[in-house]
């Protein structure tokens, strides 16, 4: 990595502000939606669009180390679930950092589930990270009405 590269990388990590960081293989409608509520009520997402452009020019290591600063700095981590959880780079990154540190960030981690079909009861497997954290269900409308009505309380401004 070069030198301007790095020093644009910590620039940009020196200036996070955000209360929400979403680790997610791909958008949704909901997810989209479950963004728009949470900035109507005054909360910052992590403009993820602005990472995804440094990352390019980053080693592995260097993406892990701004994923950890990123979610150190962060509030709440919200992380969604799909099938395309698994071929995701990015967010397979963002998971082994947030597993990595889960101990420690435990109480702002929020998993949501964005196909009816991919759960925990039909992939098991989900229960080793997920464990005790805070699973909502997020894949139409009714289920985003409810997730909203759960999660609202459990985040403080």
């Amino acid at each position: 990595m070069g030198a301007a590269a790095s020093a644009s990388s910590n620039m940009y990590m020196n200036n996070i502000d955000s209360d929400i960081y979403i680790s997610y293989p791909e958008s949704s409608e909901f997810l989209d939606k479950l963004e728009k509520k949470m900035v109507e009520l005054n909360y910052k997402i992590f403009d993820k669009t602005r990472f995804t452009g440094i990352i390019k020019t980053q080693t592995n290591n260097d993406i892990s180390n701004m994923i950890e600063t990123i979610i150190d700095k962060t509030k709440y981590i919200f992380v969604c679930i799909s099938p395309k959880t698994l071929t995701s780079l990015v967010q397979t990154l963002e998971m082994n950092e947030i597993l990595n540190i889960s101990d420690r960030i435990e109480h702002k981690i929020f998993y949501f589930i964005m196909d009816p079909n991919y759960n925990q009861t039909t992939n098991p497997e989900l229960n080793s990270f997920i464990k005790k954290n805070k699973c909502f269900d997020l894949y139409d409308d009714n289920s985003l009405f409810e997730t909203t009505n759960k999660l609202l309380p459990l985040l403080h401004i």
